[in-house]
């Protein structure tokens, strides 16, 4: 029994020394060979980050320590759009963004319904000579009805008379007596033949006056002859007439109203008769087909706006009787490259050629001391800054820009 005490005792005590030795050798390692430091091993990915959660990786040394480190969030990374739901022209649509790793939705907004594509008209009763037709168009993508309209009663004219009923053209127009002469008009409904001749005389008196809006909008007509009988033109009589190509307006005709040819797009030329003193406001405006335009010699005033955007014209020649061109008479009339300006001429109204970037030329027929007697309106820096040449009608012996008239009665410059 002693025997074993005194065993158990020389065993602690020997782990007690051992426990010291060990702890005083390692501090001798350290002094001899100074601190540990660790070996560290390659960071492995302990746990992966996702588009919004951090990850976390870890690094591992032979003594047993190891250290951690977060990895950012990875961030969602946004798609192209991607379409949900196409528009049509009855419903909107949608589209979103989503990210491309966890395809959560990032955006989404609607598309705006798609405007309707109007197809050709579709007749559903076809005119005739006393009852009007109807025809409509439809949208090409969804088959909704559009515009619904009514078609005019339409004759089938053949030297001016309907070979289905016998109506002649006189009798679509109305007549409308003033101070012993007539003034004509369409009649609202009629169909008119695409070639009109008017009449001259109705019941025994002369028609003298092409009424106000006589043949407004009429698109279908082509040609149209004003008789020598006709002395005036009013407000508004062909306004919109789009399709009208030809145009022969009589030689006693003195009076051409507001907008009497405005928008005839079609026309290509114009010829005023000599007896026509003015042209008043807007008369040709917007006839963007017109080329060639022929002032009589008569013409004292071109009105405001006359021939505002007729954007064909290249090459004017102002009558020589005109004193007045009133404002915006050839605004951007775009095409537009020289003009021949009389000395009758003594006042220009404000911004007359504003926007014709192409006049490069004018050519005026008096004098260098002429030509500043002549009053300029205001916004006429453009035409007052092109080049401009004054008439001589024999070679130049002075120095300066001088033109004249050659055999083709063009305007040319002396060398």
């Amino acid at each position: 029994k002693m025997k074993r005490r005194f065993l158990s005792v020389l065993l602690i005590g020997m782990i007690v020394s051992a426990a010291f030795m060990l702890t005083a050798c390692d501090e001798t390692i350290e002094l001899i060979f100074g601190p540990h430091e660790h070996e560290w091993s390659q960071w492995e990915t302990t746990k992966a980050p996702d588009c919004e959660n951090q990850g976390l990786e870890e690094r591992f040394c032979d003594c047993g320590e190891s250290e951690q480190k977060s990895i950012p969030a990875n961030g969602h990374t946004e798609s192209d759009w991607i379409t949900g739901k196409e528009p049509s022209c009855t419903e909107e649509g949608n589209r979103h963004k989503e990210c491309t790793a966890c395809k959560e939705i990032l955006q989404s907004e609607s598309i705006e319904k798609l405007t309707h594509t109007e197809g050709d008209w579709i007749i559903d009763k076809d005119p005739s000579c006393t009852e009007k037709g109807k025809r409509h168009t439809k949208c090409t993508s969804c088959g909704s009805t559009l515009t619904v309209e009514e078609i005019p009663v339409k004759h089938e004219y053949e030297n001016d008379n309907c070979t289905l009923c016998g109506l002649t053209s006189e009798d679509c127009f109305e007549f409308t007596l003033h101070q012993d002469v007539y003034i004509l008009t369409a009649k609202e409904g009629y169909d008119l033949p695409s070639e009109i001749v008017l009449p001259s005389t109705y019941n025994g008196k002369v028609v003298a006056t092409v009424g106000k809006e006589a043949f407004r909008g009429r698109t279908n007509i082509k040609s149209v002859v004003i008789p020598d009988s006709y002395t005036s033109i009013a407000d508004h009589s062909f306004f919109s007439c789009t399709g009208l190509v030809d145009l022969k307006i009589g030689e006693n005709v003195v009076y051409i109203g507001n907008f009497a040819f405005a928008n005839c797009s079609g026309l290509t030329e114009v010829v005023i008769p000599d007896k026509v003193d003015t042209i008043f406001y807007g008369a040709f405006r917007y006839c963007t087909g017109l080329e060639s335009l022929v002032m009589g010699k008569s013409l004292t005033t071109i009105g405001d706006d006359a021939f505002e955007s007729c954007t064909s014209l290249k090459n004017v020649v102002i009558g020589e009787s005109v004193v007045n061109i009133g404002g915006k008479a050839f605004a951007k009339c775009t095409s537009l490259t020289s003009i021949v300006i009389p000395t009758s001429v003594k006042r220009i109204g404000i911004s007359v050629f504003a926007e014709c970037d192409s006049l490069a030329i004018v050519y005026y027929a008096g004098t260098e001391e002429e030509w500043s007697d002549v009053h300029i309106g205001l916004d006429n820096e453009l035409f007052e800054n092109v080049l401009r040449y004054y008439y001589s009608e024999e070679t130049p012996t002075t120095e300066g820009s001088f033109w004249h008239w050659d055999e083709n009665g063009k305007p040319a410059i002396w060398d």
